[in-house]
């Protein structure tokens, strides 16, 4: 699980540590994500504006979940590298 905040497209903020260019974020992101030692990928990714209603979190995992990683792909990799390091083995 991780959570992503988006930012306005400016250079104003890159200079900032990451809690102040918090401050700077217009939406954020509740990523689930899942590698398993077969390398099978999931992802489900939750607007943060609409994580209170349960109507919009049951379509997300009905409709929206994701058999390959986008969000996550990057986080991931140190254990996508590991599983396949010990499939090599």
């Amino acid at each position: 699980m991780r959570i992503y905040l988006s930012y306005p497209l400016s250079i104003d903020g890159i200079n900032e540590s990451s809690k102040e260019r918090s401050k700077l974020s217009e939406t954020e992101f509740l990523t689930f994500m899942k590698v398993d030692n077969e390398l099978k990928e999931e992802e489900i990714v939750f607007d943060g504006s609409n994580i209170k209603c349960m109507n919009y979190i049951a379509n997300q995992f009905k409709k929206s979940k994701k058999n390959s990683l986008d969000l996550g792909k990057n986080n991931l990799k140190p254990i996508i590298k590991a599983f396949k390091d010990k499939k090599i083995d």
